[in-house]
């Protein structure tokens, strides 16, 4: 898999996370090959999830900042 950077906000610099959340393996092997069928790496679909997400106006303000 590779590590993209990405930039939020206008202050903040780019940096690369790791987000390593613990599954079982049948729903890793899941999202592995849903993510091949569709010809794209797990970061890339996880990123893409995470960018079309909808982030409601009664959250607090922090989470504005993703």
């Amino acid at each position: 898999m590779s590590t993209q950077s990405v930039e939020y906000g206008e202050n903040m610099q780019k940096k690369d996370y790791r987000l390593s959340p613990r599954v079982y393996s049948r729903r890793l092997e899941k999202l592995r090959k849903y993510a091949e069928q569709r010809e794209k790496s797990v970061t890339e679909f996880i990123e893409n999830w995470l960018d079309n997400l909808e982030i409601p106006e009664k959250l607090p303000n922090l989470l504005r900042l993703i």
